[in-house]
């Protein structure tokens, strides 16, 4: 009911207090408490924890019998959450590798800019040079020549 309204996180919260009365009355192996595992397993789904629902769907398929239906179903989602682990492991890398491919990208792009001084810190025969420009002491040669 929770879950077709979407409230995910209290309908997980309301099945693992459900699986915690039931471990605690009718134990760990038992059938109903498998089958609690297994409704939990597809709740962790729903709010995309794969990690708790593979090992929750675990415990579930380790009761269950070999015989029993409820085994092919576990069985199903074992392997589905599986791929889908294994599927997030590698977008997961992919990610990482991406992150560190434009990383160098950046890094090879930035060019390196040779160190100048600060036209503020240059020593005043320079600063001067730079003041009166390079032809000012010709101009000045000239003009005491005249």
């Amino acid at each position: 009911m929770l879950q077709s309204i979407r409230d995910c996180n209290t309908s997980t919260r309301f099945f693992e207090r459900a699986c915690a009365t039931q471990e605690a009355i009718l134990g760990k192996d038992h059938v109903i408490t498998a089958t609690g595992y297994h409704v939990l397993a597809k709740a962790y789904t729903l709010e995309g924890d794969f990690t708790k629902a593979l090992a929750t769907e675990k415990l579930a398929f380790s009761v269950f019998d070999k015989k029993d239906p409820r085994t092919k179903d576990s069985d199903l989602w074992l392997k589905e959450l599986t791929t889908n682990a294994v599927l997030m492991a590698q977008r997961a890398r992919e990610q990482q590798q991406q992150q560190q491919q434009q990383l160098q990208q950046q890094q090879q792009q930035q060019p390196t800019i040779p160190a100048e001084p600060a036209r503020g810190d240059l020593p005043i025969d320079q600063v001067l040079q730079y003041i009166n420009g390079p032809s000012s002491k010709k101009g000045k040669k000239n003009q005491k020549k005249k």
